[in-house]
């Protein structure tokens, strides 16, 4: 089967990072092309290491709906693939805008709840408020060009239903995946003696909720040596350091910028902070299940699903209440149980070669159904 995925770019990020280890699955049995329409990333290397065909192209704007239209039926043209998986909304219109009328069925993918309420709580103007009202349109105006969408849990896919009035038999739900094999798990249950260790890896941006975590690691008492180890960057990097530092023990928090192969971080770390706002899944959190790390998360129904509700659980967006759960960490009665089910539940669930599986049947059934 040739296949063709496009990305917006190959930067370190949770769909990339998703799309790297299917690609790594299905390279040695079909012909993969993988595609961008906004530049390269971190990630380019690992990609081009699979032996799957990476080409990078920038369109050298924010959008470029129609110029990227022409790319990308040019690049269709000459790669003929049978099936193509966009992922992300700027390459998603596109990759719409260029198979409207075409016999090669589209996959696309829904991996954020985009339109929720939240999101447009988050525009403090009237303008930003209707730009993304906007951008739901085009969203809802398009839909109809897909052929089928997948969707990374069942609370996204709930959402983007209720938002773009998807017919739920035309969305599938497809766990993102990592290796099992590629995650060594920690040797002990108990956090290590000699200090405390917070890790977090996401982009830096300020939904990732890093306002909180640093303000409650910022003011955690404790008698032993705290480190806060951040793995991103992002366009409120400078923004989010500069917050860091005015906070009292900065001397706490290492930012350690973009890191390509974060699965090295997680054997020195305690215990795992995801304070996101709001996510679609949170492949991090499926890397921290499978180094058996104890997970601190926002309470957002997302991260019940993805755990299995095997995390300690605060309140969104209040550093307070983040600040009492790292405080009674030490006192969890269940600190041992909840780590072996939450590894548990990544083995069974987010096996990369089940979802690999998965993904491949999808193709040949929207192949077949074209």
């Amino acid at each position: 089967m040739k296949i063709l995925l496009l990305l917006d770019t190959l930067a370190v990020g949770g769909a990339e990072t998703s799309t790297l280890a299917i690609v790594r699955e299905l390279v040695p049995s079909h012909d993969i092309t993988v595609a961008t329409l906004y530049g390269a990333g971190g990630l380019e290397e690992k990609f081009t290491a699979t032996g799957a065909k990476v080409i990078v192209h920038n369109l050298n704007e924010k959008y470029g709906f129609f110029r990227g239209r022409r790319y990308l039926r040019r690049l269709i043209q000459a790669s003929a693939p049978d099936v193509v998986h966009a992922a992300l909304f700027r390459s998603e219109i596109i990759a719409r805008l260029a198979l409207w009328g075409s016999k090669i069925p589209l996959v696309n993918s829904f991996v954020n709840d985009s339109y929720s309420r939240y999101h447009f709580g988050l525009k403090s103007s009237v303008i930003g408020k209707l730009k993304l009202r906007g951008i739901q349109g085009i969203d809802f105006l398009t839909k109809g060009m897909v052929d089928h969408f997948t969707a990374i849990t069942h609370s996204t896919k709930q959402q983007n239903i209720r938002d773009l009035g998807v017919p739920d038999g035309k969305v599938t739900v497809i766990y993102r995946g990592r290796s099992i094999n590629s995650h060594t798990a920690r040797a002990g249950d108990e956090p290590a003696s000699d200090g405390l260790t917070f890790l977090t890896t996401s982009r830096l941006i300020w939904r990732k909720g890093y306002r909180e975590s640093l303000y409650a690691i910022a003011h955690l008492p404790s008698d032993r040596r705290v480190t806060y180890l951040i793995a991103g960057d992002g366009v409120d990097a400078e923004g989010i350091r500069n917050y860091a530092m005015q906070l009292p023990n900065s001397e706490r928090f290492q930012f350690l910028g973009e890191v390509a192969d974060v699965a090295t971080l997680y054997p020195q770390a305690d215990y795992f902070i995801m304070p996101s706002h709001y996510e679609g899944l949170g492949g991090a959190l499926i890397e921290a299940m499978l180094a058996k790390l104890p997970i601190v998360a926002s309470d957002i129904p997302v991260f019940r699903e993805v755990t299995g509700g095997n995390a300690l659980f605060f309140r969104v967006t209040d550093e307070k209440d983040l600040l009492d759960r790292l405080s009674q960490l030490k006192d969890l009665p269940d600190y041992a149980d909840m780590i072996h089910q939450a590894h548990s539940v990544a083995t069974e669930r987010y096996d990369i070669r089940q979802v690999a599986r998965a993904t491949l049947s999808l193709y040949q059934r929207v192949i077949q159904n074209k």
